[in-house]
Formats: structure tokens, sequence, C-alpha cells
């Protein structure tokens, strides 16, 4: 099933909000113990409708101590870059990343540079509730490990970083825009539609990470090729040629290619020409710019290619992508 290449954090205000940042939490009577932490998430701050398995929050990524939260947390990098810190460590986070949070692990962010991320927290009691059905998903084991500690009595390995191709991503942040729209309802049955929403979410991500959990999640991957991703997607719009990518590498051509197929399932090309469309998407959704100044913008020299690249990723044209408002069409 190929979805449309969108952006979660839409413009109409009525349908996504931007959240502010968050005020600092309440600790709950006897949190856990950590030198290190100092801000801990209750469930009772996040979940203020009782009967809800799941809080969907799109937001703008600031700073933030190190923290600790008794709910299991699943981040979606939608745009920006940052560090990912952990007690002893921290990692590079850029648009495609994705990462699970689950029992008493410690983590927070470093040098947020416009960290646009989706927040999907879920209540520990849902995966204790659906335990035997998440078992057989197909691709759960990348991230079940992490999913055992979620009852919160035990620390499960540290959060794995994985990298979503483009597709998947917008795939996966299409489905949390559902279980966002969800939770907003007042009728009877919401909370039985989440949950069936919320596992058929955790069903895709599973799959989509399986695709792409080598090698950046991998031990003993390749950072070479991880830099070369990361570099790409902070400059979606920049000219990359494959010369610059095996000079900055120093890999092999063919080596670099398989690398680099293994890593997103897209030769570098194809690859770019996503994140390329996914920017346009996203001005596309914005509004205030023509169709022939996005493309310019985005880095394709004539309007018709771009008409041509975006309709065969996506199957609809920008003029009807961007509900063909007017002045838009270029």
């Amino acid at each position: 099933m190929v979805m449309n290449k969108t952006t979660f954090i839409q413009k109409r205000q009525d349908v996504i909000k931007m959240r502010p940042a968050a005020p600092a939490p309440p600790s709950r009577r006897n949190p856990p113990t950590d030198g290190s932490v100092t801000q801990y998430w209750a469930a009772s701050y996040i979940f203020h409708r009782l009967a809800l398995p799941v809080v969907v929050r799109p937001t703008f990524q600031d700073d933030s101590v190190l923290h600790q939260h008794e709910f299991v947390e699943l981040v979606l990098v939608e745009k920006g870059m940052a560090r990912h810190e952990f007690p002893r460590r921290s990692q590079t986070l850029a648009a495609g990343d994705t990462f699970l949070v689950a029992g008493p692990q410690v983590h927070g962010y470093r040098d947020c540079r416009g960290l646009r991320v989706v927040n999907i927290l879920i209540r520990n009691e849902f995966f204790v509730r659906h335990a035997e059905l998440l078992r057989h998903l197909p691709g759960i084991h990348h991230v079940l490990p992490l999913l055992q500690a979620a009852d919160g009595r035990r620390a499960g390995p540290a959060p794995r970083r994985f990298h979503l191709a483009p597709d998947d991503l917008a795939l996966c942040l299409h489905k949390a825009e559902a279980i966002l729209l969800q939770t907003r309802s007042r009728r009877r049955g919401t909370e039985t539609s989440l949950h069936g929403l919320l596992l058929d979410f955790l069903a895709t991500y599973s799959q989509c990470v399986s695709r792409h959990q080598h090698p950046l999640a991998a031990p003993g991957g390749t950072g070479e090729v991880e830099a070369v991703i990361h570099q790409m997607e902070a400059r979606p719009t920049a000219a990359l040629s494959l010369d610059a990518i095996i000079a900055a590498t120093r890999l092999p051509a063919r080596t670099l290619q398989r690398r680099f197929r293994a890593a997103t399932s897209f030769t570098p090309h194809q690859y770019q020409l996503r994140l390329r469309l996914t920017e346009a998407a996203r001005l596309l959704r914005e509004g205030g710019l023509t169709i022939k100044e996005i493309a310019d913008k985005t880095g394709f020299a004539y309007v018709s290619y771009f008409n041509r690249m975006f309709r065969k990723i996506t199957g609809t044209t920008p003029a009807v992508f961007a509900g063909r408002r007017r002045g838009r069409t270029g």
C-alpha cells in the first residue's frame, strides 16, 4: 500500500495543533531513585481521560534534562536534528529516526535544532492486556525486548535508534494522525477504537523497523553510511553527487551502494529524491508559495519534472495535494 507523502504536522490548526513546551511534570509520591534523573513524568499527568490507552503529541522538541516516565514513549522524528542523551552515552537524531523508551529508562535531549517529533505515549497496561497478540506481530521481535520492560518494574535495554525510509515514515505518521483524531472523539466506543488503531499502528511500525533495522541499528553497523544519511536529511534540497558521497565515506562505489540500500531500501539518488519530495509536500501543506517556487526551493530545475516525480511517488499532482488552493498552481 503506497501512502501519500505528507507531513504529520499540518497548518490546519483545527486538525493538528503544535504543542508548546510542557511545564515541569509533577512527580509521583515515590519516583524511582536515580542520581542522574531530575524529572519524572507520572502517567496521571499525561492520561487525563482514564479510559484512553494512548496519547499522541506532535511538538517541536526543546533541550530537556534527563528524565523517566511510567509509560511507554514511542518517538518519530519528522524533521531537524538533536543529540539523544543517556546517562553514559548519546547519539545523533535526524529526520526519519525512531526509537521506543520503555520501563524506567533514562533519556533526554540536547542541541535540538528544529527538532520536530511525534510522541506516542502508551499506557503500560496496554501491553499487558495485548501481550499475546503483540508477540505474533510480524517484525515485533526487533522491539519486543523493549516492550517487555513496559511493566515499569525493571529497566529494559537502552533505547535503540532505528531509521525509516521516507515512505515508511510517512505511513507511520499517517497512522499516528488517525490515533490522534480518535483520541479527540467523545463518542461511545472511543476506547475500543483506540485499542484497534494502536495495534494496527504497532503492526505497521514493527514491519517498517524490521525492513530498516540494518545497518543503523544493528551492532557493528557502518558509521559511514549513517553519517551520509544524516547529512542528506539535514540538507534534503542540497546537491549531493555520488562522487562526493564516495569521497566522504572512502568506500568503494559498489560497497556504498550495497550498504546504503540495505539501510534505506533505496539508492542514494532515490533516497535524496524522496527527501526532496517530502520537503515539497511540507511546503505545499503550509501554503504561501507557488508550485514553481516550491520546485525551485527543493532543487528541481523544471516544474514539469517536479510534477512528474511528485505524481510518481505520491500518486497525485502537487496541485491536488495542496487542495488546489487559489494562486498555488504556479
